[in-house]
């Protein structure tokens, strides 16, 4: 069975909910998010190590607080 994609959950997880659970977060970039899987899934090559590792560094708190939120409103 192939597994899905995070860009794959993300959509299903939006049907799921009525298109209302990553409204909950409209301050964080969804579609940037999704366009920088993109980029690091298929086009690796082209990946700035120290572009990610500021990512990684300054955006990915808000993220996670999105995600947790998530979670508990899942549960």
């Amino acid at each position: 069975m192939a597994s899905l994609s995070s860009e794959q959950k993300e959509l299903a997880l939006d049907k799921v909910t009525n298109h209302q659970l990553l409204y909950t977060y409209p301050s964080i970039p969804w579609k940037q998010i999704k366009g920088l899987r993109d980029i690091i899934s298929h086009h690796y090559f082209d990946v700035d190590a120290d572009q990610i590792l500021w990512i990684v560094k300054n955006e990915l708190q808000p993220l996670s607080k999105a995600i947790h939120h998530f979670l508990k409103e899942l549960q």
